[in-house]
Order: C-alpha cells, then structure tokens, then sequence
C-alpha cells in the first residue's frame, strides 16, 4: 500500500496568463501534509483497471488523473504493462488539497520503479502543462518547496515549523471554474508580494491585509459555500488553501505593520 499525501499551499501568486501561454505560470510555498492521505493498492495485471472507493463505496470520478498520467507514461516511455489499482479517497476532492495530484504523482512513481526509469527521464514541464501543475512538487518528495514556472520549477526551502489547522469544509470547488473567473477579469493582476508574504511566514507573523491566495477572491465568487463558511470563521489568521475548498488556520500573531 502506497500512502499519497496532501499538500497546502501557504502562498499562492498567480501571473496573468499571456495569450501565448496555455496556462498560467504561478510562484506558491507548497508544503507537504500526511495528515491526510488517499492509500494507493498497485499490482500488475493482465489488463487496466484503475477503481476509487470513498467511505468504502465504490465511486467515480469524471476526469482520472492517474489514467491520463498511465497513458503519457505509455507514450513517453513505452510502458505495456497493465496494473490494477485500487484508491481509497481520504482526501476530499475538490478540496485544494492535491488528492488527484499526489495519487498521479506516486503512481508515475510507482511505475518509473517497476520499469526500471530514472525520474531524470521526466519532462517536469511536460508534465505540469500536461496533467497537472502540482505533480511535479509531489514526484519531488520534499517537504516544501517554492514552486513556479507552470509547476515545473520546485525548490527546496528550509523552513521553522509552520503551525496550521486544515478545516475541510466538505465543500467541492472546480480549479477550472476558478481560473475561468479570473480569466473573465480583464483588469485582473497578482495582488500577491510573495517575498512579503513568506519572510512574514517565516517570521511567524501571519498579516492578512496581505493577499496570500489570489485565486481566493475568484473562489468566493463561484462558491457561496465556501465565502459563508470562510465568513464564519471569527479570526484574521485564515487562507482559502489553492484553488479549492479548505481554509487554513494559521496559529501566528497577527500584526498591522
């Protein structure tokens, strides 16, 4: 059993997407999180069969990440082997948590071991245009990491002991619907300084008259849910985590300055 944890995102700049661009290029602190994690049962098989299971019921998933991240290994690198795989979601979906990311992201992993390929072989860039942005931090095991470019730049940053509190709110928000509202805003530009942002996180003061997620503003505008709940939560040290459902709790001082 493979264990696929989550991530958070305590920082997240998004540029303007350039019309030659076909995603748009973002700078985050991205932190690894193994409170949560979806478990991953691999074999091999004599045909594909890729099962997910919420609550110990079978589901589906619309878009599965890991059949498309299977198929481009498939492609890249002549993968033929079959496997059989079995995901227990423990990970909300449409949480901002990465859960589809990270299961994509330890089954290329998995795979890469069994056929023998260096992870060197892989086109991070590739990969984040391709199936996802936050796949590259999670193929990269670290701990945190500033991520940029499309996802395919992950840097490693030591940091102190950041203390947060993930409050899932069980409410489900598209990444796609998101970016689609920013994209509508023709006047939109990053209100995020993230050399601000995170010297003030490093510095365990957390000032929220900083934008710390420039997607937040777009996420309260397709989602009632989450800008109520948000709302409901009666203290200045909270962050909408990526383009999804959970807020983050941050335990720092509050400061004006």
């Amino acid at each position: 059993m493979v264990k696929a944890y989550s991530k958070v995102n305590l920082i997240l700049k998004v540029y303007k997407k350039k019309q030659t661009e076909s995603k748009h290029k973002i700078k985050s602190l991205f932190l690894l999180n193994k409170t949560f994690y979806d478990e991953i049962d691999i074999v091999k098989s004599n045909k594909l069969s890729i099962s997910y299971y919420l609550e110990s019921k079978k589901t589906a998933l619309k878009d599965c990440l890991v059949k498309k991240a299977l198929f481009y290994l498939k492609n890249k690198f002549q993968v033929s082997t079959n496997y059989s795989i079995k995901i227990t979601k423990k990970i909300n979906i449409m949480s901002g948590l990465g859960g589809g990311s990270s299961d994509a992201a330890s089954v290329i992993l998995y795979v890469l071991k069994d056929k023998k390929i260096p992870i060197s072989k892989l086109n991070m860039k590739e990969i984040a245009l391709q199936l996802g942005s936050d796949i590259p931090f999670f193929l990269s095991k670290t701990n945190a990491a500033v991520v940029s470019g499309y996802g395919e730049k992950v840097k490693e940053i030591k940091i102190p002991k950041l203390n947060y509190k993930v409050n899932l709110t069980n409410i489900k928000v598209s990444t796609k619907i998101v970016f689609d509202a920013l994209v509508k805003d023709k006047e939109y530009s990053s209100k995020v300084n993230f050399d601000k942002c995170l010297n003030s996180l490093l510095n365990k003061k957390f000032n929220n008259h900083y934008i710390y997620n420039d997607l937040q503003t777009y996420i309260f505008k397709v989602s009632n849910k989450i800008s109520k709940k948000f709302n409901e939560i009666k203290t200045n040290n909270k962050i909408i985590c990526g383009a999804g459902g959970s807020i983050l709790l941050l335990n720092y001082v509050y400061t004006k300055n």
